[in-house]
């Protein structure tokens, strides 16, 4: 049986080499030499997917949307039976890491779409997207400020529609006090990626 999409093939390669190398990271120290890469395995990464998934869904992080959205690809949304009204979207806010690939993933597992955010955007197309999609959590990291932007916008009530901020961080005590003030005073919800997984494999 062959695979039609990107998410059956990740679970094909999951299920005929679970202990293959899928996602993988290299450390660079203080001088910029680069380690080797250490991986984590397919059975690793489909099933820490899935349990963001289950994170995400308990937590109603990304709850489907009332209305129809307006894309241009509805059309071909509706063509398999989905449609875009009832979709689930989830922001990503951060570079390219192997948690932007477990969250895409966890997206496909549960019928939710990703919703690309740049770490480079300035703060009105960051306030455009997320107002367009209507987005109510997205992930990020505090590599380039991206909660701060997130807490800006917010307190603004520039973008009414975010409530949760999952971030790519191993823990909330490494989120600076004066942004977790920031974060609190927006009415954002912290969590991390590894909260959301937790609540996922009690799920």
């Amino acid at each position: 049986k062959g695979c039609l999409t990107l998410f059956e093939t990740f679970r094909m390669a999951a299920q005929r080499f679970p202990t293959r190398p899928c996602l993988g990271t290299r450390s660079v120290d203080s001088d910029g030499n680069v380690g080797r890469f250490l991986f984590k395995s397919y059975a690793w990464c489909s099933r820490t997917s899935d349990e963001l998934a289950a994170g995400l869904v308990k937590e109603d992080l990304i709850p489907p949307k009332a209305e129809t959205l307006n894309v241009v690809s509805s059309k071909l949304f509706d063509e398999h039976g989905v449609g875009t009204k009832g979709a689930r979207l989830l922001g990503i806010y951060m570079k390219n890491c192997p948690e932007w690939i477990l969250c895409e993933y966890a997206c496909y597992g549960i019928k939710a779409a990703c919703v690309p955010l740049y770490h480079t955007l300035d703060l009105d197309s960051l306030k455009y997207i997320i107002n367009h999609t209507g987005l109510t959590t997205v992930v990020c990291s505090l590599e380039h400020s991206e909660l701060d932007n997130l807490c800006q916008l917010k307190c603004k009530g520039d973008i009414p529609t975010l409530h949760a901020v999952v971030l790519n961080e191993e823990s909330l005590a490494l989120v600076p006090i004066v942004t977790a003030t920031l974060a609190k005073k927006a009415g954002l919800k912290l969590y991390t990626i590894w909260d959301v997984v937790r609540i996922g494999q009690a799920f």
